[in-house]
């Protein structure tokens, strides 16, 4: 190996590659914007994005839809790699086959998205449920949220 295609956004090399692995299936749980999906698809995930709403974003984008602070020649584009779907969460979700994801992950969006269920530890119930049927054996699901925020009042004790 020459090294050249071990080379990748912030200068780290193929040990930084190999927490992540290589060819994971990963589901971006309201990604909008945000530049997680590039650094994952440029590892070598497979990102399936799914949001309510592309163009409405607490970050300020682009007209293409990019989190407009992001450095553009940083990210890479790689289209075969990201896909993008549209609506609500659970809808999406379950069309995902049973044990097919590597790894589910989210960042603030978990928190507000239960608005039609009587609580929100109804709504994080059915949610979890179906992403446990959606990962593979030894997947992983990875949140992090701001539970400090009003909408996380209810919340804050749920167990998975």
């Amino acid at each position: 190996s020459t090294g050249e295609e071990d080379e990748h956004i912030g200068g780290q090399g193929v040990e930084d590659r190999a927490v992540l692995g290589g060819n994971l299936s990963c589901v971006d749980i309201g990604g909008g914007s945000a530049p997680l999906q590039y650094l994952m698809a440029e590892r070598g995930c497979h990102v399936l994005n799914i949001d309510i709403n592309f163009l409405s974003s607490w970050f300020p984008i682009d007209a293409d839809g990019v989190y407009l602070r992001a450095d553009h020649r940083a990210i890479p584009r790689f289209p075969e790699r990201i896909r993008k779907a549209e609506g609500d969460f659970l809808s999406h979700l379950r069309q995902i086959p049973d044990g097919s994801v590597d790894v589910f992950y989210d960042a603030c969006s978990f928190i507000h998205m239960w608005p039609r269920y009587p609580t929100p530890q109804d709504g994080l119930a059915v949610a979890m449920h179906e992403i446990h049927r959606c990962l593979k054996p030894g997947g992983v699901f990875m949140a992090a949220s701001d539970v400090s925020h009003p909408d996380a009042a209810e919340i804050r004790e749920f167990l998975h």
